[in-house]
C-alpha cells in the first residue's frame, strides 16, 4: 500500500512538473522596484521606489511582495505599467523590466503580492538569471532524490 501511495505521488509530481512550462522556485530574494514617471520626460525620475522580496520566480515571471500598491497618484499595477526591478541574486544584482499582471492584498495585511511577467532584460543578466534558476532546479532534484533514498 505504501509503495502504491509513493508511486501515485511521484506520478502527480511528474505531471505537475510537465504541465508547468516554467517551473517556479521559491527563494526570498530582495529587490528594489521603481516605476518610470509617465508624466516626466526624464527617464531617471521615478514615481515610486519600493523595496521588497520575491515569493517565487520562474523564467517568465516573478511573484513580488511589496509593502504598498500605490504612492500618491501612482498605482503599481496600473494598465500598461512598466516596472524596473533590480533583483539581488546571490552572485550580484540583475535588472529586469516587467509588467504587472495581477495583485492581491496579503491576508496578514502587511503588504501586497504582485504577479509580474518578465518583459526584458539584458542578455548578460538573462544568462545569469537562467544559471541561477538552473542551480535551484538541480538543488531541488538532488534533494528529492535524497528524500526518496531515505524514505
Amino acid at each position: 500500500m505504501l509503495q502504491l501511495i509513493r508511486s501515485l505521488e511521484a506520478n502527480v509530481r511528474n505531471f505537475v512538473r510537465n504541465v508547468r512550462q516554467s517551473p517556479r522556485h521559491a527563494p526570498h530574494l530582495p529587490f528594489t522596484l521603481s516605476m518610470p514617471d509617465p508624466h516626466s520626460g526624464q527617464a531617471e525620475r521615478q514615481a515610486m521606489v519600493l523595496n521588497g522580496y520575491t515569493r517565487n520566480i520562474s523564467e517568465t515571471g516573478l511573484a513580488l511582495i511589496v509593502p504598498a500598491i500605490r504612492k500618491g497618484d501612482h498605482h503599481l499595477a496600473a494598465r500598461n505599467r512598466k516596472l524596473l526591478i533590480v533583483l539581488e541574486l546571490p552572485a550580484g544584482s540583475i535588472r529586469v523590466q516587467a509588467a504587472p499582471v495581477r495583485y492581491e492584498r496579503l491576508r496578514s495585511g502587511s503588504g501586497y503580492l504582485v504577479g509580474a511577467r518578465i518583459v526584458s532584460m539584458s542578455d548578460r543578466d538573462r544568462i545569469r538569471f537562467l544559471r541561477y534558476l538552473h542551480r535551484l532546479s538541480r538543488a531541488v532534484e538532488i534533494s528529492s532524490r535524497h528524500r526518496m533514498t531515505i524514505g
